[in-house]
Parts: C-alpha cells; sequence; structure tokens
C-alpha cells in the first residue's frame, strides 16, 4: 500500500512518525479482534488449531521501520511481496507491517498476514475496517477488553466446545455438524494436521518456499474491461485465459499443449461479513491458441459449470499449472490517517509445491498484476504475455507493444525487478 507521506505520518525531522502509524494499526486491532489473536494448536491434533487471545500483544511487536530510505529504483518487487517484511511470529497473531521510507517523500506500508486471518474478497472487505474512504480522522476507541488465553490442553477443548455449541445452538444443529464428518474424514484430518507440522519443519519444505521470484505489472482498469467485454467474458474469465496463455509461453509443461488453471471463485454473498471466506476453486482446461476469444468463452463456460456444482474441485499439485483470478478491490479513493492512498496491491498464497499464481486487483482506475511463480519460469514471458492479453494485443508476438497510456505505475518497479 502506498500513501502520501506528509502531513500526519512524519515527525518534525522528516522521518516516518513511527509512534503516529503504530497508534493506527493499534485501531486495526481492536476494529479487527482476530488480529489480537494467536492460534493454538491442540495436542496431537485432535481437532483444529484455536484462536485464542494473545496476552502479550502488543502493536510494536507487529511494526517495523525498512533500515535504508529507498529511491525508486530500489523498490522490488521482493520488497512488494514481503519478502524484507521476515517470517512472523507464529507464538503471536501471523500478521506484521513493514514501513518504507521513499526518497520521493511517500510511504510504503507492507502489511503480510497469513492466509489463515482471511483470504479472497474477505480480505478487500478487510480494506473497510484499516481504511477510511473520507480524510478525516476516526473517533478514538475504547481499550481492548483484558481477555485469558487457555491455559492447557482442557480449557482449550472446552474454549473449542463452547464456541462449538456457539455457532450450533440446538441440539439438532450439532448432531447434523457432527454427521457432516464421520469418523474416517476426523481421522484423515488429525493425520493431515500432524503431516503438515511435520513438513512445515523439514529443510526440504523450507527450499521450495524460498525458490520464488515475484513481478508486477499494471494496467488501466478500462482497457482490461474493453477487452474483456470484446472477447465475450468478464476480467475473470480474461484472466484466467492470459494465464493459459503465459503458461503456454513461458512454463516449462512437458508436451501436452492444454493447460489447467485453477480459478478461485468468491462463495460470498452479497451482504455477507465476517473474516472468514467460502471460495470455491474451479479447474479450466483449455489450449491457448490464436482464437482468444474462443479461450475466454472456454474459460466462462467451465467456470459456471464450476459455481453451479457448488463445491470446489480437489486439485492435486500434479492436475494445473497456474491458479489465477481477478480480485475487485477498491474503486473509490481510501485514506490512511487522513493522507491519501496512492495504490493498493494483493499477493495471492501459495503452497510451496505450487509453481505460478497470477492475481489482478484494481485501485480506482488501474489494474494491479501480481505474479508469484518458481525459479524456473520466465518471469518477463509472464508478464509480457499478461500485459498483451489484457490489451487485446497477439499474445504470440514476441514484443506485443503497449501503449504508454495504459501502462500503470507499477511497470517501474517490474522493470527494476526482473
Amino acid at each position: 500500500m502506498r500513501v502520501a507521506g506528509d502531513g500526519g505520518l512524519r515527525r518534525a525531522d522528516g522521518a516516518p512518525d513511527m509512534d503516529r502509524i503504530a497508534a493506527e494499526i493499534e485501531g486495526w486491532s481492536q476494529r479487527l479482534p482476530r488480529l489480537r489473536h494467536r492460534l493454538q494448536h491442540a495436542p496431537a491434533g485432535l481437532m483444529a488449531p484455536a484462536w485464542v487471545p494473545d496476552a502479550s500483544f502488543s502493536t510494536t511487536a507487529h511494526l517495523r521501520l525498512h533500515p535504508e530510505v529507498l529511491e525508486e529504483s530500489d523498490i522490488s518487487a521482493e520488497i512488494l511481496h514481503g519478502d524484507a517484511n521476515g517470517e512472523s511470529d507464529m507464538g503471536r497473531s501471523p500478521w506484521n507491517v513493514l514501513v518504507v521510507d521513499l526518497a520521493g517523500g511517500d510511504l510504503l506500508l507492507v502489511i503480510k498476514m497469513h492466509h489463515v486471518l482471511g483470504d479472497g474478497l474477505s480480505g478487500v472487505s478487510t480494506l473497510d475496517v484499516l481504511l477510511t474512504d473520507a480524510s478525516g480522522d476516526r473517533p478514538p476507541l475504547p481499550p481492548a477488553p483484558e481477555v485469558r488465553a487457555p491455559a492447557n490442553a482442557l480449557e482449550l477443548f472446552i474454549a473449542a466446545w463452547r464456541n462449538f455449541c456457539s455457532s450450533h445452538p440446538t441440539w439438532a444443529g450439532r448432531r447434523s455438524a457432527a454427521a457432516a464428518k464421520p469418523p474416517l474424514v476426523r481421522l484423515r484430518k488429525v493425520i493431515g494436521r500432524n503431516l503438515r507440522a511435520i513438513r512445515s519443519r523439514s529443510s526440504v519444505g523450507q527450499e521450495q518456499a524460498s525458490a520464488r521470484q515475484y513481478g508486477v505489472t499494471s494496467i488501466e482498469l478500462k482497457t482490461a474491461q474493453r477487452t474483456a467485454r470484446a472477447l465475450g467474458g468478464s476480467l475473470t474469465d480474461l484472466m484466467a485465459a492470459a494465464a493459459a496463455y503465459g503458461v503456454a509461453r513461458a512454463v516449462p509443461i512437458g508436451d501436452s499443449s492444454a493447460v489447467t488453471i485453477a480459478v478461485p471463485i468468491s462463495g460470498r454473498r452479497s451482504g455477507d461479513s465476517g473474516m472468514n471466506n467460502q471460495v470455491r476453486v474451479v479447474p479450466v482446461t483449455l489450449v491457448p491458441d490464436g482464437d482468444r476469444a474462443a479461450a475466454v468463452a472456454s474459460v466462462h463456460a467451465q467456470s459456471n459449470a464450476g459455481i453451479s456444482a457448488g463445491h470446489s474441485v480437489h486439485l492435486s499439485r500434479d492436475t494445473w499449472d497456474a491458479m489465477a483470478t481477478f480480485l475487485p478491490a477498491a474503486f473509490r479513493p481510501r485514506y490512511f490517517v487522513g493522507q491519501p492512498v496512492r495504490n493498493i496491491l494483493f499477493w495471492t498464497s501459495l503452497d510451496p509445491s505450487e509453481r505460478l499464481g497470477i492475481l489482478a486487483s484494481n485501485y480506482l482506475d488501474t489494474l494491479n498484476i501480481t505474479v508469484v511463480a518458481a525459479a524456473d519460469i520466465d518471469m518477463g514471458a509472464i508478464l509480457a504475455t499478461l500485459q498483451a492479453v489484457l490489451s487485446g494485443a497477439d499474445p504470440f508476438q514476441p514484443a506485443a507493444a503497449v501503449a504508454s497510456e495504459d501502462r500503470g505505475e507499477w511497470d517501474a518497479v517490474r522493470e527494476n525487478a526482473i
């Protein structure tokens, strides 16, 4: 998130006012209580990790100032992705914020949240809580209530039972919820939790997670919308088709000419709220050839069929080539401590074994596209192909031209980061 750095965000000596920023982030944690909670694992994985209050919560433990003032040319995609934030302390709520002071006067706030805090459109709705849509400050909030975390396994199970009962107030509802997960399914979940804990501690998993590269590009939102309409689909359809063209051009996928894109689609309905979001993953398979309208139509038809099915399809890592979607984010200006937010990027979250994730989101009339890819993928070719498809150009031309007025501000970052 890029914020105008004047006004109330700098001290008299010109340095970022970290106390003022910390006070605003303290307000975030009171508006979103989940930010003041941590995950507590049950013994032997007998139940899902439970959210419990973080008795030692401190805003400053989640906030850090980058040690250097950066020029525009130093803003790499790795910084924007959150690599410079460092890992979250899993003994606390899994999120942190890095403030980067830019030589031109603006500030970057790189907010890194573990995906368990929320996903998909819940991340967008979080913007309504974290940022204002007017330049005035919010009224002060009352202090957060003091709460105690479960002290042992017994208290943890009791708390989980109470949460379950509050979610299912009748015995009939509890029986129905229990029957929805037969004993064999529950056993598989327990085994899976323990296996994931082992994998997360393994050096192999750490090596896979570190073998990543990141890319950013942007285009005028209206240009991408015109392209989608001309090809007979939505922006989500166009993004999935663009990802397929990118895979065909830049990813080693063997002899098969068909490409499968996993498309996350929100199951949220208008008026829903809360941190959690039901996201369905729909696989779409197509052959990215010269008929782009046919590719977009195929994505549209397969996506609709997947939505009608009403559930996600289980996809192993060998059955899809990339994940891609469009996330409608912010169409009106946002403010942080009264200062205008100039741009916002969202990034997709991938499992260490997953190779390519593409997420498009908009801020005002700019469409920002972020890419997370394995080290052996040609990032330059991926970004060039996405630009070509979204602008209506031929993705198979090596130097597909994009009009300068359609290129967004993050392109300078992309050129420096690749």
